[in-house]
């Protein structure tokens, strides 16, 4: 029996070291691909970094050179504002330019003509007739206008140029500069991907090549030899261009293909890299350089582990293993039936004995935690018993908390009683929140707060509660009217309830509120002071304006008078419709790219709606919102008061 025992291994063992010869042969060439299509990944992800990196630099280069050319633009405008007689001469003009280090200045008067200028050609041209020039004629209105333009063809003679803009400071007007941007063009061409692959250092036997899938033409390459030639020129055909393809359309991973090259065979992996499809190609030799001397240490290896393992299943054997083994899987069968008292006798080896004193551990420590899991069952079921019952408490004292905030809220007919027209939206992100609006009419006129605590949910109510209390006791018939007064009043009373000016940690929340004060006189026209809140002004035939508040926040201490917070006034007529929201609204985020809602959607529905009742704008914000967030949740509370004067 043993003579025939060692036959048959024998035989067993020639034939599994001959089969673990030819998988490991197979393996090793799929191992080999397998890390060439790594390698070429990692050649990718290179380029693409490289090109990233390159366009961050562009991109700090583009924003520093940007800033310089305005506080260039904005020199010549205080030199103009100094000395306006400095138009009319036309050799001062040029002297500037090389002062200032531009090409070009252009000067437009409020009519919106190119009026003075170092090129005449261009005197006379209409600002208002280009694409490129019409971005300029909000600086004619708006003294903080100040717009670098990325550089393009001018709108007048198809010139390679930068014009970088601001406002005229002593009359209306818009001051011009115009630059070549040579360090910018050095730096795009430098950024070419023809360039980026000639500096790329890949080893012998590599090659990196990169595509134009429109042409199917190479456009760079490490060797720079390929240059030119096409996707036929390269053999790049059949199964090999549709795995290209696939690449480019990013529909799989990168996988290689073998080509015939030159008369050589090449392992060919292909990746996009932007607009472009790359190709890393690999010799066959610096491939397969490492699979001979593998394949020799596996055979030597296959076949002394073959040895070891016949000359070890021998000697268990011969001690019976499989007697004992016959007794543990009969103790085992015993206790997976219920028998947790079995007893399991083997004495051949050690080992055995320690797996007989295991099993009955095991079996007794089976039979203990069965006794303690129908104890932690009973425990689990009066513990949710419990836990609902709490939940359900503090659902109802939420509920309760809510009732008790909305009766803080003015009615609508308090409203309707100041106001021609008026909308309100209030949502609190929880059941309670800290987004509060107030409404208090006095003979002169009526005072209309917003305000947005720090925080939401029960901290916000808390903190709004305090709000509304300190508003009933501090606005008066005696301060109604001046509303920089009210907000710093309201700002100490915050900071001596919140303790301001105490040493915070951190970590610790600041508490305040950001808030906007209204007083409506009886004239119909609007005081205001606002803490971070900002106000938004439609009137007939008008864009909406932008009213924002101070970067101030009442309860923190910060504020060391009421003169240190602006009044500004909203006269009435010309059909002049008011704004006002939290920044629970403009951050909210949604939409594919997950960004905050923001300002400007708002503005567009507010005036696409004017004229319209104030509730329907205020609506139509709303499920313009709520459109935009699309599955997201709500991230904080979101108030919006709308009302004609």
């Amino acid at each position: 029996m043993q003579k025939i025992f060692v036959k048959y291994f024998l035989v067993i063992m020639v034939v599994t070291v001959g089969i673990t010869l030819a998988g490991n042969f197979f393996i090793q060439k799929q191992f080999a691909q397998k890390k060439a299509e790594q390698k070429a990944a990692d050649y990718v992800t290179q380029i693409v970094d490289r090109l990233t990196a390159n366009d961050k630099v562009i991109g700090n280069l583009v924003n520093s050179l940007n800033e310089n050319y305005i506080a260039r633009a904005r020199a010549l405008g205080e030199i103009i504002a100094q000395n306006p007689k400095i138009l009319d001469s036309f050799d001062e003009l040029n002297r500037l330019t090389d002062v200032l280090q531009v090409d070009e200045i252009h000067v437009i008067d409020k009519n919106r003509i190119l009026r003075w200028g170092t090129v005449p050609e261009y005197h006379g041209m209409d600002f208002d007739s280009t694409d490129q020039t019409r971005p300029f004629l909000d600086g004619i209105t708006d003294k903080t206008f100040a717009l670098a333009q990325e550089p393009r063809p001018n709108g007048y003679e198809g010139k390679l140029f930068q014009y970088i803009g601001v406002a005229r400071q002593d009359e209306p007007g818009v001051v011009q500069v115009g630059v070549r941007p040579q360090v910018l063009d050095e730096a795009l061409k430098n950024n070419q991907i023809n360039v980026v692959i000639d500096n790329f250092n890949v080893p012998d036997g590599t090659n990196v090549t990169v595509f134009d899938p429109s042409a199917q033409a190479v456009v760079g390459d490490t060797n720079s030899r390929l240059i030119g030639k096409t996707f036929s020129d390269l053999g790049v055909k059949d199964a090999a261009l549709q795995t290209a393809q696939d690449a480019q359309d990013g529909k799989q991973d990168p996988n290689g293909v073998w080509l015939s090259r030159s008369g050589e065979r090449v392992f060919a992996v292909y990746a996009p890299v932007r607009n472009y499809l790359a190709e890393v190609s690999f010799s066959r030799a610096s491939l397969m350089n490492e699979r001979k001397n593998q394949s020799i240490a596996a055979a030597v290896s296959s076949v002394l582990l073959g040895f070891i393992i016949i000359l070890s299943i021998y000697v268990l054997l011969k001690r019976k293993i499989i007697h004992d083994i016959d007794i543990v899987n009969a103790g085992l069968s015993a206790i997976s039936d219920g028998n947790l008292d079995v007893a399991v006798k083997v004495n051949s080896t050690p080992e055995f004995v320690a797996l007989a004193g295991g099993i009955h551990k095991m079996a007794a420590a089976i039979k203990m935690q069965m006794g303690e899991i129908v104890e932690q069952s009973e425990r689990l079921k009066n513990q949710a018993r419990t836990l609902k019952e709490n939940n359900l408490s503090i659902m109802s004292s939420m509920n309760y908390a809510r009732k008790i905030q909305n009766t803080l809220l003015p009615p609508r007919q308090a409203f309707d009683a100041v106001f021609q027209d008026c909308g309100i939206f209030w949502k609190p992100r929880d059941l309670v929140g800290g987004d509060i609006y107030w409404l208090k009419q006095f003979e002169t006129g009526a005072v209309l707060c917003l305000c947005d605590c720090t925080g939401h949910g029960t901290p916000g109510a808390l903190l709004s509660m305090i709000v509304v209390t300190a508003l009933d006791a501090l606005v008066t018939e005696q301060n109604c009217g001046d509303t920089a007064q009210v907000l710093y009043a309201l700002d100490r009373r915050l900071a001596g309830s919140l303790n301001a000016g105490k040493n915070i940690g951190a970590g610790d929340i600041r508490d305040g509120a950001d808030i906007a004060v209204f007083f409506i006189g009886n004239d119909g026209n609007i005081r205001l002071s606002s803490a971070r809140i900002h106000v938004f002004v439609c009137r007939r035939g008008e864009d909406v304006k932008t009213i924002k508040g101070q970067r101030i926040t009442l309860g923190d201490g910060s504020i060391s008078g009421a003169e240190q917070i602006e009044t500004i006034i909203i006269e009435a007529g010309n059909g002049c419709e008011c704004f006002a929201a939290t920044d629970g609204l403009f951050e909210q985020v949604g939409g594919e790219k997950k960004l905050p809602y923001g300002y400007s959607k708002f503005r567009e529905t507010v005036k696409k709606n004017y004229g319209a009742p104030c509730q329907n704008t205020v609506d139509s914000v709303w499920a313009a919102l709520e459109r935009y967030m699309g599955g997201e949740t709500q991230r904080d509370d979101i108030t919006l008061i709308g009302f004609k004067l």
